[in-house]
Protein backbone atom coordinates (compact mmCIF):
# COMPACT_ATOMS: atom_id res chain seq x y z
CA UNK A 1 0.00 0.00 0.00
CA UNK A 2 3.07 2.32 0.77
CA UNK A 3 4.76 1.45 -2.39
CA UNK A 4 1.04 2.10 -4.55
CA UNK A 5 0.74 5.92 -2.65
CA UNK A 6 4.48 6.23 -3.70
CA UNK A 7 4.30 5.52 -7.12
CA UNK A 8 0.83 7.69 -7.30
CA UNK A 9 2.82 10.69 -5.98
CA UNK A 10 5.54 10.38 -8.77
CA UNK A 11 2.93 10.20 -11.64
CA UNK A 12 0.85 13.18 -9.89
CA UNK A 13 4.27 14.88 -9.81
CA UNK A 14 5.11 13.91 -13.53
CA UNK A 15 1.49 15.05 -14.54
CA UNK A 16 2.06 18.66 -12.71
CA UNK A 17 5.24 18.87 -14.67
CA UNK A 18 3.71 18.07 -17.86
CA UNK A 19 1.01 20.94 -17.39
CA UNK A 20 3.42 22.92 -15.99
CA UNK A 21 5.44 22.74 -18.96
CA UNK A 22 8.47 21.86 -16.95
CA UNK A 23 10.63 19.27 -18.55
CA UNK A 24 10.56 15.38 -17.62
CA UNK A 25 13.77 13.76 -17.03
CA UNK A 26 14.67 10.64 -18.70
CA UNK A 27 15.26 8.69 -15.24
CA UNK A 28 11.93 9.90 -14.09
CA UNK A 29 10.00 8.19 -16.98
CA UNK A 30 12.92 4.91 -16.81
CA UNK A 31 11.96 4.54 -12.81
CA UNK A 32 7.99 4.60 -13.17
CA UNK A 33 7.26 3.00 -15.98
CA UNK A 34 9.82 -0.08 -14.51
CA UNK A 35 7.30 0.09 -11.37
CA UNK A 36 4.46 0.18 -13.31
CA UNK A 37 5.77 -3.02 -15.78
CA UNK A 38 7.08 -4.52 -12.06
CA UNK A 39 2.95 -4.12 -11.23
CA UNK A 40 1.41 -5.31 -14.84
CA UNK A 41 -0.09 -2.03 -14.59
CA UNK A 42 -1.29 -1.01 -18.05
CA UNK A 43 -3.34 1.69 -17.34
CA UNK A 44 -0.71 3.91 -15.91
CA UNK A 45 1.77 2.35 -17.85
CA UNK A 46 0.08 3.89 -21.20
CA UNK A 47 -0.17 7.03 -19.27
CA UNK A 48 3.39 7.03 -18.62
CA UNK A 49 3.93 6.03 -22.58
CA UNK A 50 2.12 9.37 -23.61
CA UNK A 51 3.83 11.55 -21.31
CA UNK A 52 7.03 10.47 -22.57
CA UNK A 53 5.97 11.19 -26.34
CA UNK A 54 4.67 14.77 -24.89
CA UNK A 55 7.95 15.20 -23.73
CA UNK A 56 10.25 13.41 -26.78
CA UNK A 57 11.96 10.70 -24.56
CA UNK A 58 11.94 7.42 -26.33
CA UNK A 59 14.28 4.97 -25.58
CA UNK A 60 13.76 0.62 -25.75
CA UNK A 61 13.00 -0.80 -22.50
CA UNK A 62 9.67 1.63 -22.34
CA UNK A 63 8.20 -0.35 -25.70
CA UNK A 64 9.54 -3.48 -24.33
CA UNK A 65 7.61 -2.82 -21.10
CA UNK A 66 4.47 -1.41 -22.51
CA UNK A 67 4.63 -4.07 -25.09
CA UNK A 68 4.88 -7.00 -22.05
CA UNK A 69 2.31 -5.61 -20.18
CA UNK A 70 -0.38 -5.29 -23.28
CA UNK A 71 0.37 -8.39 -24.21
CA UNK A 72 -0.52 -9.94 -20.36
CA UNK A 73 -3.65 -8.31 -20.80
CA UNK A 74 -4.39 -9.41 -24.10
CA UNK A 75 -4.50 -6.41 -25.35
CA UNK A 76 -2.56 -7.61 -28.26
CA UNK A 77 -2.52 -5.05 -31.20
CA UNK A 78 -1.11 -2.11 -28.67
CA UNK A 79 1.53 -4.65 -27.89
CA UNK A 80 2.10 -5.26 -31.53
CA UNK A 81 2.83 -1.25 -32.54
CA UNK A 82 5.22 -1.31 -29.09
CA UNK A 83 7.01 -4.04 -29.93
CA UNK A 84 7.31 -2.60 -33.52
CA UNK A 85 9.12 0.15 -32.15
CA UNK A 86 11.43 -1.87 -30.28
CA UNK A 87 12.83 -3.16 -33.11
CA UNK A 88 13.76 -0.33 -35.02
CA UNK A 89 16.04 0.16 -31.53
CA UNK A 90 17.28 -3.51 -30.86
CA UNK A 91 15.90 -6.20 -33.13
CA UNK A 92 18.55 -8.59 -32.41
CA UNK A 93 16.71 -8.91 -28.15
CA UNK A 94 16.10 -12.59 -27.57
CA UNK A 95 13.08 -11.27 -25.58
CA UNK A 96 11.75 -9.00 -28.05
CA UNK A 97 11.95 -11.70 -30.67
CA UNK A 98 9.94 -14.50 -28.90
CA UNK A 99 7.16 -11.63 -27.91
CA UNK A 100 7.02 -10.45 -31.47
CA UNK A 101 6.19 -13.94 -32.53
CA UNK A 102 4.06 -14.86 -29.78
CA UNK A 103 1.59 -11.21 -30.61
CA UNK A 104 1.51 -12.05 -34.63
CA UNK A 105 0.08 -15.52 -33.57
CA UNK A 106 -2.28 -14.63 -31.06
CA UNK A 107 -3.88 -12.20 -33.47
CA UNK A 108 -4.30 -14.76 -36.04
CA UNK A 109 -1.48 -13.06 -38.32
CA UNK A 110 -0.33 -16.22 -38.81
CA UNK A 111 1.43 -15.34 -42.40
CA UNK A 112 3.45 -12.27 -40.89
CA UNK A 113 4.22 -14.53 -37.54
CA UNK A 114 5.91 -18.12 -39.73
CA UNK A 115 7.44 -15.39 -42.09
CA UNK A 116 9.19 -13.55 -38.94
CA UNK A 117 9.96 -16.55 -37.24
CA UNK A 118 11.44 -17.83 -40.77
CA UNK A 119 14.19 -14.84 -40.20
CA UNK A 120 15.33 -16.07 -36.40
CA UNK A 121 18.36 -17.85 -35.07
CA UNK A 122 17.25 -21.47 -34.59
CA UNK A 123 18.18 -21.02 -31.14
CA UNK A 124 15.17 -19.18 -30.76
CA UNK A 125 13.20 -20.79 -32.93
CA UNK A 126 13.40 -23.85 -31.10
CA UNK A 127 12.17 -22.13 -27.85
CA UNK A 128 9.10 -21.02 -29.69
CA UNK A 129 8.92 -24.31 -31.81
CA UNK A 130 8.78 -23.16 -34.74
CA UNK A 131 8.95 -25.35 -37.78
CA UNK A 132 9.68 -24.15 -40.62
CA UNK A 133 7.85 -26.42 -43.26
CA UNK A 134 5.22 -25.25 -45.03
CA UNK A 135 2.28 -25.54 -43.33
CA UNK A 136 -0.76 -28.57 -44.65
CA UNK A 137 -4.14 -29.56 -42.77
CA UNK A 138 -6.88 -32.36 -43.96
CA UNK A 139 -10.12 -32.11 -42.87
CA UNK A 140 -13.04 -34.65 -42.81
CA UNK A 141 -16.46 -32.95 -42.31
CA UNK A 142 -19.88 -34.35 -42.30
CA UNK A 143 -23.50 -32.86 -41.97
CA UNK A 144 -26.78 -34.59 -41.09
CA UNK A 145 -29.94 -32.82 -41.80
CA UNK A 146 -33.55 -33.89 -40.76
CA UNK A 147 -37.15 -32.88 -41.08
CA UNK A 148 -40.65 -34.42 -41.35
CA UNK A 149 -41.28 -32.52 -44.39
CA UNK A 150 -42.49 -35.77 -46.25
CA UNK A 151 -43.84 -37.97 -44.02
CA UNK A 152 -46.12 -34.94 -42.95
CA UNK A 153 -47.55 -34.23 -46.32
CA UNK A 154 -47.19 -36.82 -48.53
CA UNK A 155 -51.15 -37.69 -47.89
CA UNK A 156 -52.01 -34.09 -47.74
CA UNK A 157 -54.87 -33.32 -50.41
CA UNK A 158 -53.06 -30.53 -52.72
CA UNK A 159 -55.98 -30.07 -55.18
CA UNK A 160 -58.99 -28.65 -54.43
CA UNK A 161 -62.72 -28.53 -56.75
CA UNK A 162 -61.11 -25.60 -58.24
CA UNK A 163 -57.79 -27.44 -59.33
CA UNK A 164 -57.28 -30.60 -61.35
CA UNK A 165 -54.04 -31.57 -60.55
CA UNK A 166 -51.27 -30.90 -58.49
CA UNK A 167 -47.40 -31.06 -59.36
CA UNK A 168 -45.39 -31.61 -55.93
CA UNK A 169 -41.82 -32.35 -54.97
CA UNK A 170 -41.33 -32.77 -51.05
CA UNK A 171 -37.32 -32.93 -49.87
CA UNK A 172 -36.54 -34.83 -47.07
CA UNK A 173 -33.45 -35.88 -45.35
CA UNK A 174 -30.06 -35.34 -46.43
CA UNK A 175 -26.61 -36.88 -45.91
CA UNK A 176 -23.26 -35.26 -46.61
CA UNK A 177 -19.62 -36.17 -46.61
CA UNK A 178 -16.53 -33.17 -47.12
CA UNK A 179 -12.81 -33.86 -47.73
CA UNK A 180 -11.20 -30.58 -47.35
CA UNK A 181 -7.03 -30.23 -47.92
CA UNK A 182 -5.05 -26.79 -47.41
CA UNK A 183 -1.80 -26.46 -48.50
CA UNK A 184 0.74 -23.22 -47.76
CA UNK A 185 3.88 -22.20 -50.30
CA UNK A 186 6.00 -19.76 -49.04
CA UNK A 187 3.76 -18.59 -45.51
CA UNK A 188 1.74 -16.44 -47.75
CA UNK A 189 0.08 -18.55 -49.99
CA UNK A 190 -3.56 -20.79 -49.40
CA UNK A 191 -4.31 -23.55 -51.57
CA UNK A 192 -7.88 -24.98 -50.81
CA UNK A 193 -9.43 -28.37 -52.50
CA UNK A 194 -12.67 -29.55 -51.24
CA UNK A 195 -14.68 -32.21 -52.16
CA UNK A 196 -18.40 -32.92 -51.16
CA UNK A 197 -20.70 -35.55 -51.73
CA UNK A 198 -24.68 -35.55 -50.73
CA UNK A 199 -27.34 -38.00 -50.53
CA UNK A 200 -30.64 -36.03 -51.09
CA UNK A 201 -34.06 -37.95 -50.04
CA UNK A 202 -36.98 -36.77 -52.18
CA UNK A 203 -41.05 -37.52 -52.64
CA UNK A 204 -42.72 -36.81 -56.16
CA UNK A 205 -46.63 -36.49 -55.84
CA UNK A 206 -48.91 -36.29 -58.47
CA UNK A 207 -52.28 -35.53 -57.83
CA UNK A 208 -55.10 -35.44 -60.78
CA UNK A 209 -58.50 -35.00 -59.81
CA UNK A 210 -59.84 -38.03 -62.13
CA UNK A 211 -61.40 -40.46 -60.12
CA UNK A 212 -58.84 -38.52 -57.63
CA UNK A 213 -55.53 -40.65 -59.00
CA UNK A 214 -52.88 -40.33 -56.45
CA UNK A 215 -49.08 -41.39 -57.40
CA UNK A 216 -45.74 -41.35 -54.72
CA UNK A 217 -42.42 -41.67 -55.70
CA UNK A 218 -39.12 -41.90 -53.67
CA UNK A 219 -35.79 -40.70 -54.99
CA UNK A 220 -32.56 -40.90 -53.87
CA UNK A 221 -29.91 -38.74 -55.76
CA UNK A 222 -25.76 -38.23 -55.52
CA UNK A 223 -25.23 -34.61 -55.70
CA UNK A 224 -20.93 -33.93 -56.13
CA UNK A 225 -19.46 -30.56 -55.74
CA UNK A 226 -15.71 -29.38 -56.19
CA UNK A 227 -13.99 -26.64 -54.97
CA UNK A 228 -10.61 -24.93 -55.31
CA UNK A 229 -10.11 -21.65 -53.70
CA UNK A 230 -6.49 -19.40 -53.63
CA UNK A 231 -5.94 -16.89 -51.32
CA UNK A 232 -2.94 -14.53 -51.20
CA UNK A 233 -2.10 -12.27 -48.07
CA UNK A 234 0.32 -9.71 -48.82
CA UNK A 235 2.84 -7.82 -45.87
CA UNK A 236 0.78 -4.80 -45.60
CA UNK A 237 -2.45 -7.17 -44.99
CA UNK A 238 -4.31 -7.00 -47.85
CA UNK A 239 -5.94 -10.55 -48.93
CA UNK A 240 -6.54 -11.59 -52.38
CA UNK A 241 -8.49 -14.81 -53.09
CA UNK A 242 -10.15 -16.32 -56.57
CA UNK A 243 -12.32 -19.23 -56.57
CA UNK A 244 -13.77 -22.08 -59.12
CA UNK A 245 -16.19 -24.64 -58.01
CA UNK A 246 -18.48 -27.22 -60.51
CA UNK A 247 -21.37 -29.14 -59.09
CA UNK A 248 -23.25 -31.67 -60.33
CA UNK A 249 -26.69 -31.81 -59.04
CA UNK A 250 -29.70 -33.74 -59.75
CA UNK A 251 -33.14 -33.26 -59.20
CA UNK A 252 -35.78 -35.44 -59.61
CA UNK A 253 -39.62 -35.07 -60.95
CA UNK A 254 -42.92 -36.81 -61.37
CA UNK A 255 -45.28 -36.19 -64.09
CA UNK A 256 -48.45 -36.95 -65.66
CA UNK A 257 -50.03 -37.62 -68.71
CA UNK A 258 -53.82 -37.79 -69.48
CA UNK A 259 -54.81 -40.77 -71.83
CA UNK A 260 -57.96 -40.81 -73.94
CA UNK A 261 -59.57 -43.37 -71.37
CA UNK A 262 -59.61 -40.91 -68.45
CA UNK A 263 -56.68 -42.61 -67.11
CA UNK A 264 -53.79 -41.10 -66.25
CA UNK A 265 -49.79 -42.32 -67.03
CA UNK A 266 -46.97 -40.93 -64.39
CA UNK A 267 -43.72 -41.27 -65.76
CA UNK A 268 -40.45 -39.49 -63.91
CA UNK A 269 -38.59 -36.83 -65.00
CA UNK A 270 -35.24 -36.46 -63.97
CA UNK A 271 -32.91 -34.17 -65.05
CA UNK A 272 -28.74 -33.89 -64.29
CA UNK A 273 -27.24 -30.01 -64.36
CA UNK A 274 -23.63 -29.82 -64.75
CA UNK A 275 -22.72 -26.12 -63.45
CA UNK A 276 -19.95 -24.19 -62.62
CA UNK A 277 -18.80 -21.59 -60.08
CA UNK A 278 -16.55 -18.51 -60.40
CA UNK A 279 -15.60 -16.53 -57.34
CA UNK A 280 -13.55 -13.92 -56.06
CA UNK A 281 -12.32 -12.08 -53.03
CA UNK A 282 -10.38 -8.70 -51.45
CA UNK A 283 -9.94 -7.80 -48.14
CA UNK A 284 -7.67 -5.26 -46.07
CA UNK A 285 -6.73 -6.15 -42.46
CA UNK A 286 -6.96 -2.86 -39.97
CA UNK A 287 -6.20 -2.87 -36.26
CA UNK A 288 -9.85 -3.43 -35.16
CA UNK A 289 -11.56 -3.94 -38.51
CA UNK A 290 -11.40 -6.15 -41.97
CA UNK A 291 -13.47 -5.29 -44.25
CA UNK A 292 -13.95 -8.10 -47.37
CA UNK A 293 -15.66 -7.78 -50.88
CA UNK A 294 -16.80 -11.06 -52.23
CA UNK A 295 -17.88 -11.74 -56.02
CA UNK A 296 -19.23 -14.98 -57.11
CA UNK A 297 -20.73 -15.79 -60.46
CA UNK A 298 -22.84 -19.34 -61.67
CA UNK A 299 -25.19 -21.19 -63.26
CA UNK A 300 -26.54 -23.31 -61.20
CA UNK A 301 -29.52 -25.57 -62.00
CA UNK A 302 -29.45 -23.48 -65.04
CA UNK A 303 -30.19 -20.40 -64.13
CA UNK A 304 -27.18 -17.23 -64.57
CA UNK A 305 -26.63 -15.92 -61.02
CA UNK A 306 -24.05 -13.22 -60.10
CA UNK A 307 -24.05 -11.85 -56.16
CA UNK A 308 -22.07 -9.38 -54.17
CA UNK A 309 -21.37 -9.80 -50.71
CA UNK A 310 -19.54 -7.14 -48.18
CA UNK A 311 -18.62 -8.71 -44.75
CA UNK A 312 -17.46 -6.81 -42.35
CA UNK A 313 -15.04 -8.34 -38.88
CA UNK A 314 -14.95 -6.13 -36.20
CA UNK A 315 -12.38 -6.99 -33.01
CA UNK A 316 -13.75 -4.98 -30.08
CA UNK A 317 -11.48 -5.77 -27.49
CA UNK A 318 -8.12 -5.56 -30.07
CA UNK A 319 -7.60 -8.95 -29.68
CA UNK A 320 -8.90 -12.17 -31.56
CA UNK A 321 -10.54 -13.71 -28.58
CA UNK A 322 -13.54 -11.27 -29.28
CA UNK A 323 -14.60 -10.75 -33.05
CA UNK A 324 -17.75 -10.29 -34.89
CA UNK A 325 -18.81 -10.57 -38.46
CA UNK A 326 -21.80 -8.74 -39.99
CA UNK A 327 -22.38 -9.95 -43.86
CA UNK A 328 -25.05 -8.17 -46.56
CA UNK A 329 -25.20 -9.96 -49.93
CA UNK A 330 -27.40 -8.89 -53.20
CA UNK A 331 -28.15 -11.82 -55.50
CA UNK A 332 -29.73 -11.91 -58.56
CA UNK A 333 -30.42 -15.25 -59.17
CA UNK A 334 -31.92 -15.49 -62.74
CA UNK A 335 -34.80 -12.97 -62.90
CA UNK A 336 -35.03 -12.92 -59.46
CA UNK A 337 -33.79 -10.41 -56.87
CA UNK A 338 -32.68 -11.98 -52.88
CA UNK A 339 -31.06 -10.57 -50.49
CA UNK A 340 -29.18 -12.04 -47.36
CA UNK A 341 -28.07 -10.72 -44.09
CA UNK A 342 -25.02 -12.99 -42.12
CA UNK A 343 -24.42 -12.47 -38.22
CA UNK A 344 -21.54 -14.51 -37.23
CA UNK A 345 -19.94 -13.90 -32.95
CA UNK A 346 -16.93 -15.92 -32.15
CA UNK A 347 -15.30 -16.34 -28.77
CA UNK A 348 -12.56 -17.49 -27.23
CA UNK A 349 -13.88 -20.02 -24.27
CA UNK A 350 -10.38 -21.27 -23.17
CA UNK A 351 -6.99 -22.04 -24.79
CA UNK A 352 -8.59 -25.11 -26.79
CA UNK A 353 -12.10 -24.14 -26.84
CA UNK A 354 -13.89 -21.68 -29.11
CA UNK A 355 -17.55 -20.92 -29.65
CA UNK A 356 -19.03 -19.83 -32.72
CA UNK A 357 -22.96 -18.49 -32.77
CA UNK A 358 -24.48 -17.51 -36.76
CA UNK A 359 -27.30 -16.44 -37.73
CA UNK A 360 -28.37 -15.09 -41.74
CA UNK A 361 -31.97 -14.57 -42.65
CA UNK A 362 -33.42 -13.71 -46.56
CA UNK A 363 -33.76 -16.51 -49.55
CA UNK A 364 -30.57 -18.07 -49.43
CA UNK A 365 -31.21 -19.99 -52.32
CA UNK A 366 -28.00 -20.42 -54.46
CA UNK A 367 -26.70 -18.01 -52.01
CA UNK A 368 -22.51 -18.47 -51.72
CA UNK A 369 -19.67 -17.37 -49.62
CA UNK A 370 -16.13 -18.19 -48.92
CA UNK A 371 -15.09 -18.08 -52.68
CA UNK A 372 -18.16 -20.91 -52.96
CA UNK A 373 -16.67 -23.39 -50.03
CA UNK A 374 -20.08 -22.57 -48.19
CA UNK A 375 -23.11 -22.89 -50.77
CA UNK A 376 -27.20 -23.10 -50.16
CA UNK A 377 -27.55 -25.12 -53.89
CA UNK A 378 -30.75 -26.35 -51.94
CA UNK A 379 -34.08 -27.65 -53.84
CA UNK A 380 -36.29 -25.18 -51.27
CA UNK A 381 -34.66 -22.24 -50.13
CA UNK A 382 -33.82 -21.30 -46.82
CA UNK A 383 -34.93 -18.62 -45.48
CA UNK A 384 -33.10 -18.45 -42.17
CA UNK A 385 -30.68 -20.32 -40.40
CA UNK A 386 -29.41 -19.95 -36.88
CA UNK A 387 -26.65 -22.29 -35.34
CA UNK A 388 -23.75 -23.01 -32.27
CA UNK A 389 -20.65 -24.57 -33.26
CA UNK A 390 -18.52 -25.93 -30.69
CA UNK A 391 -14.40 -25.83 -32.15
CA UNK A 392 -12.17 -27.61 -29.53
CA UNK A 393 -7.95 -27.97 -30.00
CA UNK A 394 -5.62 -29.87 -29.75
CA UNK A 395 -1.89 -29.15 -30.78
CA UNK A 396 -2.19 -30.89 -34.31
CA UNK A 397 -6.24 -31.04 -34.54
CA UNK A 398 -9.54 -29.63 -34.54
CA UNK A 399 -12.89 -30.44 -33.72
CA UNK A 400 -16.23 -29.12 -34.60
CA UNK A 401 -19.70 -30.45 -33.36
CA UNK A 402 -22.11 -28.14 -34.65
CA UNK A 403 -26.05 -27.95 -34.51
CA UNK A 404 -28.35 -25.43 -36.62
CA UNK A 405 -31.98 -24.86 -37.39
CA UNK A 406 -33.10 -23.64 -40.55
CA UNK A 407 -36.48 -22.74 -41.90
CA UNK A 408 -36.59 -23.58 -45.44
CA UNK A 409 -39.87 -22.91 -48.00
CA UNK A 410 -41.12 -25.54 -50.25
CA UNK A 411 -43.82 -24.79 -53.30
CA UNK A 412 -45.92 -26.57 -55.86
CA UNK A 413 -48.13 -25.74 -58.56
CA UNK A 414 -51.65 -26.76 -59.00
CA UNK A 415 -53.59 -26.54 -62.30
CA UNK A 416 -57.19 -25.59 -63.26
CA UNK A 417 -58.58 -27.34 -66.15
CA UNK A 418 -57.31 -24.84 -68.73
CA UNK A 419 -53.93 -25.65 -67.75
CA UNK A 420 -53.32 -22.30 -65.91
CA UNK A 421 -51.23 -22.92 -62.89
CA UNK A 422 -50.73 -21.47 -59.82
CA UNK A 423 -47.42 -21.43 -57.60
CA UNK A 424 -47.99 -22.52 -53.75
CA UNK A 425 -45.71 -21.91 -51.05
CA UNK A 426 -45.46 -23.23 -47.51
CA UNK A 427 -42.83 -23.73 -45.02
CA UNK A 428 -40.95 -26.38 -43.01
CA UNK A 429 -37.75 -26.55 -40.64
CA UNK A 430 -35.32 -28.47 -41.26
CA UNK A 431 -32.35 -29.28 -38.37
CA UNK A 432 -28.50 -29.92 -39.04
CA UNK A 433 -25.95 -31.96 -37.26
CA UNK A 434 -22.48 -30.75 -38.49
CA UNK A 435 -19.66 -32.39 -37.33
CA UNK A 436 -16.01 -32.35 -38.31
CA UNK A 437 -12.31 -33.23 -37.51
CA UNK A 438 -9.39 -31.43 -38.95
CA UNK A 439 -5.24 -32.84 -38.91
CA UNK A 440 -2.84 -30.07 -38.74
CA UNK A 441 0.78 -31.80 -40.69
Amino acid sequence: MVMFRFLSLIFLILAFNLRAQKPVSYSQIDSISYNFYLKNDFKNLRKIINIAQKNQIDFYYLHMRAGIVAYNHHYFEYALKEFRFAQEMNPADPDLQRYLYYTLESLNRTEDAREYANSLPESIQKKIGFNNQDLHSFSLGMIAAVNDNITTNERKNFINPDKKRADVVLNGNLLGLNLVLEKTKNYRLHLYHKLSLFQTHSMGIEQVDVNFQHQEVPYTNIQFQYNFGLLKVTKKGVTFGTGIGFFRTTYSDLLTKQMSNGKVNFTDLVTHYNSILIAGLIGKRFERFYPVLNFHFSNLYGYSQFQAEGLFNFYPLGNSNLFLTSGYSVIKNGQVNQSVFTQKIFAKCSKWCWLEAKYSSGNHLNYMSNLGFLSFNTADAVLQNIGLDIHLYTKKMEFVIGMSHQTRQAIYDVYSASSVFQTIKFNYSNNNLITSVKWNF
